[in-house]
C-alpha cells in the first residue's frame, strides 16, 4: 500500500522485502525475531509483513526464507511466490537501503502474472460464491470492502496490466462496471475510506447484491482475463 500511495494507518500494514548476501544462521535468526517483538511493543499497532531472501531465491517458484508476518516470525517459512508483490517490487518498490529494485534479478511480465491472476481469481476469490465461511463475512463492513474492492484489483489488472489500490480499483470500476452495481462499489469505497455513510438499508440486502456482484465480477474478470493478449 506504501508503494501503491495508498498507505491506511487503520488498515494497512507495512509490507518489506530485505534481500541478504547469505541465508540467516540460527542465531541471527534467533536475534532477528527478539528485534521484531521489540518492535511490535514499541510501536503497535503497525505492523510489518515481509520477507528475508537471498538473491538466489528471488527466481524459484517456492522459496524457504524467514519470514515475520502477523506477529509471527518464522525462520523456515515456504511460500509460493507472489507475483504481483514482485511486480510492485520491481515497478514501484521504496528503497531503504541497498540497490534499486529494478536491478534485482527476477523479471516479471504480464505474460506470467495475468494466468496466475486468474488462477487466483477462480480459487480464492471464487470462494466467495461458493464458501460459507466467505458467504457469511458478506454480511460485515470489513468483508464488503474486502470482497467487492479486492476482485475489482483483478479486473483492473486484467484491463490496464497495471497494480492498484482498492480504492483505486472502485473508482475505475465506476467508469468502467454498469451503473447497476455502482451502489454496492460506493458503498465498499466508503467502509475503506471510514466514511460512516451507508447506502443499504439492511446488511441482508447488501449481502445478497455483493453475493450477486461476485458471480459476476468473475465472469468479467476471466472474459478480460482472456482479452488481455497474453494467453
Amino acid at each position: 500500500s506504501i508503494a501503491l500511495d495508498a498507505f491506511d494507518e487503520r488498515l494497512s500494514d507495512i509490507d518489506f522485502l530485505a534481500v541478504l548476501s547469505r541465508p540467516c544462521s540460527a542465531q541471527e535468526s534467533a536475534s532477528l525475531k527478539r528485534i521484531h517483538q521489540a518492535m511490535a511493543q514499541q510501536y503497535s499497532p503497525c505492523g510489518l509483513d515481509g520477507s528475508y531472501v537471498t538473491i538466489d531465491l528471488l527466481q524459484n517458484v517456492i522459496i524457504t526464507h524467514a519470514q515475520y508476518n502477523e506477529g509471527v516470525f518464522s525462520a523456515g517459512k515456504h511460500t509460493w511466490v507472489n507475483l504481483v508483490t514482485w511486480w510492485t517490487i520491481l515497478n514501484k518498490g521504496i528503497i531503504v537501503r541497498g540497490e534499486l529494485p529494478q536491478t534485482l534479478p527476477f523479471p516479471v511480465t504480464w505474460d506470467q502474472i495475468i494466468p496466475d491472476m486468474k488462477r487466483n481469481l477462480n480459487t480464492y476469490w471464487r470462494g466467495f460464491t461458493t464458501d460459507l465461511g466467505y458467504i457469511f463475512w458478506l454480511f460485515s463492513d470489513n468483508g464488503i470492502q474486502w470482497a467487492v474492492l479486492g476482485v475489482l484489483r483483478q479486473l483492473y489488472s486484467f484491463k490496464t496490466h497495471d497494480i492498484t489500490s482498492k480504492v483505486g480499483a472502485g473508482e475505475f470500476a465506476l467508469i468502467h462496471l454498469p451503473e447497476r452495481w455502482h451502489k454496492l462499489i460506493r458503498e465498499a469505497l466508503n467502509i475503506r475510506q471510514h466514511d460512516p455513510t451507508r447506502l443499504f438499508d439492511s446488511k441482508v440486502a447488501r449481502a445478497i447484491e455483493a453475493y450477486r456482484f461476485m458471480r459476476t465480477a468473475l465472469q468479467i474478470g476471466n472474459i478480460w482475463a482472456d482479452q488481455s493478449g497474453t494467453e
